[in-house]
């Protein structure tokens, strides 16, 4: 009798297991700290630019980023540019999850 007892939960477990993993998780609200909208990334400006080739021409709209000496001043302040807007995004969502964690 033991054996056919522990034969029937040792079938009846992994359907167990799956009954109970197969009901939908509750969602998780969004904590008030997370930021509601994602500020927009820096766009560069769009200076056509035609680039010839053996092959045929092309036009270029962001040619004039391409500074192959790295003397443009331009250049550096699209990348500062770039770089700040990551950087804050980067500062608000350790922010966030600083906040998150006081308060857990």
């Amino acid at each position: 009798m033991k054996t056919l007892l522990q034969a029937f939960f040792l079938a009846a477990l992994p359907a167990l297991l799956v009954a109970a993993c197969a009901g939908k998780a509750p969602a998780r609200p969004e904590p008030e700290s997370m930021p509601k909208s994602v500020p927009a990334p820096p766009v560069a400006a769009v200076r056509p630019h035609v680039v010839e080739s053996p092959n045929g021409n092309r036009t270029d709209e962001y040619y004039w980023m391409r500074d192959d000496q790295r003397r443009a001043r331009q250049l550096d302040r699209q990348a500062e540019r770039d770089n700040d807007a990551e950087l804050r995004r980067y500062n608000e969502r350790l922010a966030a999850l600083t906040r998150q964690d006081r308060s857990s």
